[in-house]
């Protein structure tokens, strides 16, 4: 088991390198031609207008010569196109576990939010349901009050000399007298 996983990544090393290799040939090509370009502009001709007509054709034929260029693999060795690959679904299976992960965050996030409002909403139906409680009291004054009844004087009397006739918490209904 541990000589296929040392063969694996010694062939994987192997690959690398025969693709940087390839990369550096390419690369140093690249190089060759561009100072092969910028010579030929400094011996043309130092008139800025012929040079930026002659910059624009180079640039115009260059992007011609790409456009039918057909995209060619650097290399056609399985094991450096295998080792490339696997890179490539690590990296990216790495991305969807971050995006995964993120979502997941969002997503607990979210319910927290929901069970912040449900608790929200049942503390307002609660409220809800005592302020009809209140309302219910309330009318039960109005009767007490009645006009011309001895209570309703009693009652109107209090209140007008401050002295409070409901407690603040919810539930008790009436106080008598303090």
């Amino acid at each position: 088991m541990e000589r296929e996983a040392q063969s694996s990544q010694s062939s994987e090393a192997a690959a690398k390198a025969v693709l940087l290799e390839e990369c550096e040939e390419q690369f140093g090509l690249l190089q060759k031609l561009q100072n092969e370009i910028i010579l030929a502009d400094t011996e043309a001709n130092d008139d800025q207008s012929n040079e930026a007509v002659n910059r624009l054709i180079a640039i115009t034929s260059e992007l011609e010569q790409w456009q039918e260029m057909e995209p060619k693999l650097l290399t056609t060795s399985p094991e450096v196109l295998l080792a490339v690959g696997k890179e490539e679904l690590q990296r990216l299976n790495n991305q969807l576990k971050m995006v995964l992960s993120c979502s997941q965050a969002k997503l607990d996030a979210q319910k927290k939010i929901l069970k912040r409002c449900r608790a929200f909403k049942s503390t307002k139906e609660r409220e809800r349901e005592i302020s009809g409680q209140e309302t219910d009291s309330a009318f039960a004054v109005a009767q007490y009050r009645a006009p011309g009844s001895v209570k309703g004087e009693i009652t109107d009397l209090l209140a007008n000399a401050g002295v409070p006739l409901f407690a603040s918490s919810p539930g008790v209904e009436m106080m008598g007298f303090p």
